[in-house]
């Protein structure tokens, strides 16, 4: 798999006042056209052009995002 990276845009996101974490929805994400894939350990989401573009890694039962390995429109 490719790490280049790429661009997408989310669109109508919520915001959640004095939350602490930020949170992804994956039907957001795939909406905007990335797809994912995950195992026991991690999630990854690639572009069109099958880069991966999100890399998250299972922490206590919860995906939390490793890296961001793209620049937000």
């Amino acid at each position: 798999m490719d790490y280049r990276g790429g661009r997408f845009k989310l669109k109508d996101i919520l915001l959640v006042p004095k939350l602490r974490v930020n949170l992804l929805s994956r039907r957001k994400l795939c909406k905007a056209g990335l797809k994912g894939s995950f195992n026991l350990q991690n999630m990854y989401y690639l572009n069109k052009d099958s880069n991966i573009v999100l890399y998250v890694k299972e922490r206590g039962g919860i995906y939390i995002l490793d890296s961001i390995l793209l620049k937000l429109a």
